[in-house]
């Protein structure tokens, strides 16, 4: 598997007063690379994301594209954001998906969880299953 070429960190220097990103950031690295991921057709058949998915990840993230005349305090919890979602695209294997992107941000529950709740209602239907049998044969009786 070729490697991705990593995505570097962003700084809050990055950002002008007029709120434009610096063309060096990663931020528009990761940007396109969400967007991307997002376009993808999701392996566990669920709906894609609105697009463009980039500011939509930054937002519950707590990010805010707010950027214009903005303090490096108030820009703080975006840097911080794209900074996770950063870590979290470099961290992804290159046939990830959008999903295991969320998964990677903590946005989306493990596919461990998915299996264990297939499993409580398999258990679930299979009781109510045995239930209506044994009233059916009581009937019978």
């Amino acid at each position: 598997m070729d490697a991705i070429d990593p995505i570097p960190r962003i700084e809050a220097t990055d950002i002008s007063a007029r709120g434009r990103i610096a063309s060096r950031s990663g931020w528009h690295a990761a940007e396109r690379r969400v967007n991307t991921l997002a376009l993808r057709l999701d392996p566990e058949g669920l709906p894609p994301p609105p697009q463009p998915a980039f500011p939509v990840l930054l937002k519950a993230l707590g990010g805010s594209l707010a950027l214009a005349n903005r303090s490096v305090a108030e820009l703080a919890p975006t840097v911080a954001a794209v900074n996770r979602i950063i870590e979290a695209l470099n961290a992804l294997p290159r046939d990830a998906s959008y999903a295991d992107l969320e998964r990677a941000l903590g946005l989306r529950p493990p596919r461990e969880a998915h299996d264990r709740i297939g499993d409580a209602m398999a258990r679930v239907l299979r009781t109510l299953a045995q239930r209506r049998h044994d009233a059916n044969r009581l009937r019978e009786a």
